[in-house]
């Protein structure tokens, strides 16, 4: 299990705060997600997202822009 550090300053962050409660769950977890490497970068699957956050890219996509690249 890989340990990462979350900034607590992220709550009061003017960006987060206007985030709903689904697409700050989905921040967290990308941020926090175990198969993310140190520079943030990782290869997941929507189906693996789905599953875990229990909704999809589709949802959370257009909140996290230019916070978060989708390739």
């Amino acid at each position: 299990m890989a340990y990462r550090k979350f900034d607590t300053g992220t709550w009061q962050d003017p960006w987060f705060e206007d985030l709903g409660p689904k697409e700050k769950l989905a921040f967290i977890y990308l941020w926090t997600n175990e198969i993310c490497n140190p520079a943030g970068i990782y290869e997941i699957s929507e189906k693996r997202i789905k599953f875990e956050l229990g909704y999809g890219i589709d949802t959370i996509s257009t909140a996290l822009k230019g916070k978060v690249e989708w390739y």
